[in-house]
């Protein structure tokens, strides 16, 4: 075995097993071990998430609202913009165009109900 198959503490470099690797067998042991620790954190993680999206559901808050208005609030300025105008295109060339902004809604309502006032 050659001087630079073996590590300082002699063990095996997997490089010695016939790979590139220059990892030794305890890091590849070390790396699975903290690997298999992060996917069980993981798995939690995931639940705890999954119990607060039942919540935000139990409170009549649609999950996947939820989810979108989440996604949106992590992008880039940039992105947002970006997002904006293919959202409104899609919603368009689906025959479904969004609905315009509740304020300005409610102006068009109350004037509509001036008018029918008069």
């Amino acid at each position: 075995m050659a001087k630079d198959q073996t590590t300082d503490t002699g063990d095996t470099t997997a490089a010695a097993e016939g790979s590139n690797s220059r990892l030794s067998l305890q890091d590849v042991r070390d790396i699975i071990g903290d690997v298999q620790n992060l996917k069980k954190e993981r798995k939690e993680l995931t639940a705890e998430i999954q119990a607060k999206r039942e919540r935000i559901n139990a409170g009549g808050i649609h999950k996947k609202a939820f989810d979108m208005a989440m996604a949106y609030m992590l992008m880039e300025p940039e992105q947002r913009e970006d997002f904006d105008v293919a959202y409104a295109f899609v919603r368009k060339a689906g025959n479904m165009p969004i609905q315009p902004d509740l304020f300005t809604l409610a102006d068009k309502r109350a004037k509509e109900a001036e008018a029918v006032d008069k």
